[in-house]
């Protein structure tokens, strides 16, 4: 295995750019959007993404090895109001969001993807810029990586009695001496005292 990005090795300048697909989950099928940060589309793996140039910025991103609990965001500026609804119609919190990086070769073809992002979009924010009579529009989507939401999710049920039988209507008493085991100690592999 590689310990270096072989484009990268011995080159004069590194030319790369961000390629980013985002999955929004509906209630019959998914709608997937590509975007990069190249200036030119390019088709990746049967994958059309759309040149957006200068008009994305992405956030600051983890460079570890082991995977690590971290949030990025997206800025798109410059966005056409008409695909604000992209946002505002859709179920756009929780989709799913992949970041990759290509790096480009000196006849311009991208000999090399490797994943930098992978998470799902947490909130975003829409602001609007008002100048000569002409309004630009830039949204932020917020994302997280998966090790952070799985980090910070609480699971699991609660125990008491009552709880219990109203989720099995009042036919389940195994949970009924949990009022009496509360605060007990035990002291396992030793005589009691």
């Amino acid at each position: 295995m590689s310990t270096y990005i072989e484009e990268v090795d011995s080159v004069d300048r590194i030319r790369s750019a961000e390629f980013i697909k985002l999955t929004v989950i509906g209630t019959n099928t998914n709608a997937i959007y590509t975007f990069s940060t190249s200036y030119k589309k390019e088709t990746i793996g049967g994958v059309e993404y759309s040149p957006m140039g200068g008009l994305i910025a992405i956030g600051n991103q983890q460079r570890d090895l082991a995977v690590t609990a971290y949030d990025t965001s997206i800025s798109l500026a410059g966005v056409d109001p008409a695909n604000i609804s992209l946002v505002l119609n859709t179920n756009i919190r929780g989709s799913e969001i992949e970041i990759h990086r290509g790096f480009y070769s000196d006849g311009g073809l991208i000999t090399g993807m490797y994943p930098r992002f992978t998470g799902i979009v947490t909130s975003y924010t829409i602001s609007e810029q008002r100048e000569d009579q002409i309004d630009s529009f830039s949204v932020v989507i917020n994302c997280s990586s998966y090790k952070s939401i799985l980090e910070n999710n609480i699971g699991g049920r609660r125990t008491s009695p009552d709880i219990w039988k109203t989720l099995y209507a009042g036919t389940d008493t195994s949970m009924d001496n949990v009022v009496n085991l509360n605060g007990a100690y035990f002291d396992f592999g030793v005589p009691v005292k």
